[in-house]
């Protein structure tokens, strides 16, 4: 993995370089039911804090659904036609949890390594989201798009 993450790490800054991206969140793709679902006190929390407050883990939830494009039941145990006070959040029974879970740790570590890059200042410094690589897909985008012309030529810059 230490072999690997260097690698890992110059990619993702590649990908933030490249395409940087500032989405417009659409309030109406987040459950109308938000305010009656978030808890004060969540249980089963193993990357976030266990001091996460409701605000902290609504922000954080709607950003996998704009991350990735999902609903809540992409992780958690309900179905679309459920209220959100009927999923059963606690249970791991989705492996979908697990991933998002070791997602969220390597996007923690990147950030990390992130702020340990000299000569970036503060507003320059990327930070890794889950829309970083997913762009709103469960399928991570793994190469750059492809231009749609070709580059100009040396002859047509001018030069």
């Amino acid at each position: 993995m230490q072999a690997v993450f260097p690698f890992v790490l110059f990619a993702v800054i590649g990908l933030v370089a490249y395409a940087p991206v500032d989405i417009e969140l659409d309030p109406s793709s987040v459950p109308s039911d938000t305010t009656r679902a978030w808890p004060e006190q969540s249980e089963n929390l193993q990357v976030l804090s266990d001091s996460t407050g409701a605000a902290e883990l609504m922000e954080t939830m709607i950003g996998f659904v704009f991350g990735l494009g999902v609903r809540c039941q992409h992780c958690h145990i309900g179905t679309e036609e459920m209220e959100l006070r009927e999923f059963d959040f606690v249970s791991d029974a989705n492996p979908n949890k697990n991933i998002a879970r070791s997602m969220m740790e390597l996007a923690a570590a990147t950030n990390a390594e992130l702020e340990g890059i000299e000569g970036l200042g503060h507003s320059e410094r990327p930070r890794v989201t889950c829309y970083t690589c997913h762009r709103g897909s469960t399928t991570p985008e793994t190469i750059a798009p492809m231009r749609q012309s070709p580059p100009p030529t040396e002859d047509e810059n001018g030069d």
